[in-house]
């Protein structure tokens, strides 16, 4: 990840994905682009899996934030992106406790075409609070075959 969530990084995200400032995905992929590049492993295929929005946000802000995060950064770094997740709920967990998150997230998300066992996926997210949502795309990817699973966000919150 990228910082704790404050300063001027957590007002871009907040801006980016709450006031609907949607030139704010580029910078936010260029500085992930910057950060993740040097970590790459010559050979490895990446593909980059943007977390499903759940859609209840995405008609509440009018786009998929991740998504065009997605494709921003993969247009840096000329990555492949796959949306091999699909929202399986449209749970919302913004206030939830961390353990309502965990119980959440545990039913979020469904695999929706083969996954590569040859592939390095990466997941891609905004913020880590629990950690429940990364965890549990990551074991839903290892449980369809995926053997190297990394994640990448830009705050984690405390």
């Amino acid at each position: 990840y990228i910082a704790q969530r404050d300063g001027i990084l957590r007002q871009i995200v907040d801006d980016y994905k709450f006031n609907n400032i949607k030139q704010n995905k580029n910078v936010l992929a260029e500085i992930l682009a910057k950060s993740f590049i040097p970590h790459m492993k010559k050979g490895e295929n990446y593909v980059v899996v943007p977390i499903p929005t759940a859609r209840r946000n995405i008609r509440e802000r009018g786009f998929d934030h991740i998504k065009l995060l997605t494709k921003e950064f993969c247009a840096i770094t000329g990555l492949d992106s796959a949306e091999v997740l699909d929202r399986a709920t449209n749970s919302r967990q913004r206030g939830a406790n961390a353990k309502k998150r965990r119980e959440q997230a545990s039913k979020a998300f469904l695999a929706n075409q083969p996954i590569d066992k040859n592939v390095h996926y990466i997941i891609l997210d905004d913020i880590k609070t629990t950690g429940s949502t990364l965890e549990e795309a990551a074991k839903l990817l290892r449980k369809n075959g995926a053997t190297k699973i990394s994640a990448i966000y830009f705050l984690k919150q405390e």
